[in-house]
């Protein structure tokens, strides 16, 4: 789920809109894991997995754009994303109901000051779960800048001050948002 979130294919300008696209469809924003395990797995008449050969499975051939994907790639086949992917489609390609579920997703810094324009400052999430354990799932988090002309915000977290402003920095994990205030001072 995160990894469809942050690689944009939740969104409603995707596979995440009402009735989907290309006959493919997600819940929006990943928000429905559950119910996204059908479509992924057993759609297309199991088209989108292959059991047999992982690296063949349509699911990933579309993502890294080694055949035609109306959304271009998505990411490369040396990523981490599609490792991940493989790894899962390898074990058996099965949903864990079991598997901790997500109680909360922290930011830190929670309120921060830029001292000068053209500085960076690193954002890092946390992720906690029903089993205790928690998680640092920066690299899997999707950000959003509040103030795009004071901050921007890169898809690791990496917050760089552009003018003096204060704002927010949005970060959102399996459907948790939360968010860092940042202020560079005029």
């Amino acid at each position: 789920a995160p990894i469809l979130d942050k690689q944009g294919c939740s969104v409603a300008e995707c596979h995440g809109k009402f009735g989907g696209r290309g006959g493919f469809q997600v819940s929006l924003l990943t928000l429905s894991p559950e119910d996204d395990y059908e479509p992924i797995v057993l759609g297309q008449r199991g088209r989108r997995i292959n059991l047999a050969v992982p690296e063949q499975s349509l699911f990933l051939l579309k993502a890294t754009g080694s055949v035609p994907h109306v959304g271009g790639q998505r990411f490369r086949v040396d990523s981490t994303e599609y490792k991940t992917i493989v790894d899962w489609i390898k074990q058996g390609a099965q949903f864990e109901d079991s598997a901790p579920k997500l109680k909360a997703v922290t930011v830190m810094p929670s309120n921060a000051v830029i001292p000068a324009v053209g500085k960076k400052l690193q954002i890092k999430v946390m992720a906690d779960f029903t089993d205790g354990s928690i998680r640092d799932v920066t690299r899997q988090a999707v950000y959003q800048s509040t103030n795009q002309g004071s901050f921007s915000i890169d898809g690791n977290g990496s917050v760089t001050g552009l003018r003096w402003g204060g704002g927010a920095i949005i970060a959102r994990y399996l459907g948790t948002v939360t968010a860092s205030f940042i202020t560079l001072p005029q």
